[in-house]
């Protein structure tokens, strides 16, 4: 994934939503499933859809065999350490995030642990104190894995690491290393980037593991200093964490509020947040009408597939809606907006969106069977493991496994 920081992991950062259940660890996927306020009620989605680094979620085959060709020439032809450094970075956060897609948990923390041991030794041995930047990914990958393990206290604990180093203007998470001076004007981007990282990944340490009350006194931390773009974060948060304890005239406002700060798709995802309250609420007649008023401007809005995080930014809303319209018994309205959605992610090559929107088709379709024979069709082909029918094919695992084989091995030999 293209970023605007040199720190920011590439496409494969560990993103959350559904959780599932991984050989020692647990882990949350990327897309927002409903949680239930109660059985066969109304539903809130508890993982974020304001996500800022979002990774297209390519098929894990074509996928692993990009970062087996990047390793092979990176080891061949880079001789800057910046750029090796780069490059190696973004295999690591990349083939992290397709051994959690791939249902080999073990494997993805054993990464980021070779990783963050890589990265601090390569800025001891070369004396190249600008790739302490490339610290920052695996030390947060790993407070995602302790989010998701349920160590959410530990999470918390790493990150606060990040945000001293924003607050003393030194960027130092290891033992033995120099820190990197941030206080220079053209650092204040980043810092600005590390503070966004302890807002967001903060919040979902904390709901990601229900602890609703937890996650609005760490919102009440922050303060109204942070700018509109991370604000809005913490308002979903709290529309989510205080839905969930029936507060619901305040989670109504914390929408509101996110509404008045944002516009385009994260306007769009606060708007499908005030839905969702709404229903949970049991004023499900407002939230038919709240949905009525965004969805035509759903499934007409321009998105080029080629406008990766247009994309992304769209595809998170527009799904939930879709499942929140069939949860309301709007089926048409849940057809419309699936079909718009299935079609954003087939163009866009997403291959969990085209999954879980063609589900959606297929129960509430008026011509039902194509979509089910559809989504037959794409999880018997899919590697993703939440998806996949049946056990993991040994002969396409093959590459798979190969690539962590070699990341691992790169790391340990680098």
């Amino acid at each position: 994934m293209g970023s605007r920081h040199p720190g920011a992991a590439s496409k494969g950062d560990f993103v959350s939503t559904v959780t599932q259940e991984l050989p020692g660890i647990r882990v949350s996927d990327a897309l927002p499933r409903a949680v239930r306020a109660a059985p066969g009620g109304p539903a809130i989605s508890s993982a974020p859809m304001l996500i800022r680094e979002r990774a297209l979620h390519s098929g894990l085959l074509r996928w692993s065999t990009q970062l087996r060709e990047t390793i092979g020439e990176t080891l061949r032809e880079s001789r800057d350490v910046y750029r090796f450094a780069y490059e190696f970075s973004r295999v690591g956060n990349n083939t992290a995030l397709i051994a959690v897609h791939d249902g080999a948990g073990r494997v993805a923390a054993g990464l980021v642990k070779r990783q963050l041991r890589w990265i601090n030794r390569l800025i001891r041995r070369s004396g190249v104190v600008a790739i302490t930047d490339f610290t920052v990914s695996p030390w947060i990958n790993h407070a995602r894995l302790d989010t998701f393990t349920g160590e959410w206290e530990s999470a918390l604990r790493r990150l606060e690491a990040v945000e001293e180093c924003r607050r003393r203007n030194l960027l130092r998470l290891g033992h033995g290393v120099p820190g990197l001076n941030l206080d220079a004007p053209d650092r204040e981007g980043y810092k600005r980037y590390l503070r966004d990282l302890y807002v967001s990944e903060g919040l979902k340490a904390l709901l990601v593991n229900a602890r609703w009350q937890e996650a609005l006194d760490f919102a009440a931390s922050l303060g109204e200093d942070d700018p509109d773009w991370i604000r809005c974060t913490v308002d979903e948060a709290v529309a989510v964490a205080a839905c969930r304890l029936g507060d619901y005239e305040r989670a109504g406002q914390a929408c509101v509020d996110g509404i008045r700060r944002v516009r385009g798709w994260e306007g769009a995802a606060l708007r499908v947040r005030r839905a969702e309250v709404l229903a949970c609420a049991g004023e499900t007649g407002r939230a038919r009408t709240a949905i009525t008023g965004f969805l035509p401007a759903f499934c007409s809005a321009s998105i080029e597939p080629d406008n990766l995080q247009r994309v992304l930014a769209a595809l998170y809303p527009m799904l939930r809606a879709a499942q929140l319209c069939e949860e309301l018994g709007m089926d048409d309205e849940s057809a419309a907006v699936a079909e718009r959605t299935y079609a954003v992610a087939s163009r866009a090559g997403d291959e969990v969106f085209a999954i879980e929107s063609a589900r959606v088709l297929a129960r509430v379709a008026p011509d039902s069977e194509p979509w089910m024979e559809r989504v037959e069709r794409l999880e018997t082909g899919t590697m993703y493991k939440r998806f996949r029918r049946g056990p993991r094919d040994e002969e396409r695992g093959e590459t798979l496994d190969r690539l962590y084989e070699e990341a691992a091995a790169a790391f340990d030999m680098l």
